[in-house]
């Protein structure tokens, strides 16, 4: 009973690990000024995806951030959208389909599938922003990236001089 255990485990892992291969990117991940706009990528590592894929490119409920501006590349296929899409307690991005109807064709290429424009919050933080594929279930993401938002040079300047002369009257 345990090694039947064992193999139907292995054979769902190997399972999910052939669906997986889609993941995010960014042009900037750390030192992002407030309002600034990166720009996020949807990549295929691995290529192949055979006839449909749909997942969610989202910033997650309770973060902040925008996520717009959704492209699809050459590589996505011959009938792949992407449409906005909110969620109460799930988030706010959009909803990708990728598609490779081409009869006997040899799916989607591996590359870049998509690209997202991210504009940074004015308040200092580190913000997700995850994609979902649907193959995978809703429980935790198959790709997730963080970016960190840092106060603008300006005001970190005009805080220290404001230390310093706090510092000095006394």
């Amino acid at each position: 009973m345990m090694k039947k255990l064992m193999v139907l485990s292995l054979v769902l892992a190997m399972t999910s690990v052939s669906l997986a291969g889609l993941s995010l990117t960014a042009d900037k991940t750390a030192g992002i000024l407030p309002g600034e706009v990166i720009q996020i990528q949807l990549v295929n590592e691995k290529g192949g995806i055979e006839g449909f894929a749909l997942g969610y490119a989202i910033v997650p409920s309770g973060m902040a951030g925008l996520l717009s501006g959704a492209a699809l590349t050459d590589g996505a296929g011959n009938q792949s959208s992407a449409n906005a899409y909110t969620e109460d307690g799930f988030g706010t991005g959009y909803e990708i389909t990728l598609a490779d109807t081409n009869p006997g064709g040899a799916g989607l290429k591996a590359g870049i599938q998509a690209t997202f424009m991210w504009t940074a919050p004015d308040v200092r933080g580190i913000y997700d922003v995850v994609f979902f594929n649907d193959a995978m279930g809703y429980n935790a993401p198959e790709s997730a990236i963080s970016l960190e938002v840092v106060p603008e040079p300006m005001t970190m300047g005009l805080l220290s001089l404001g230390a310093l002369f706090l510092r000095r009257r006394k």
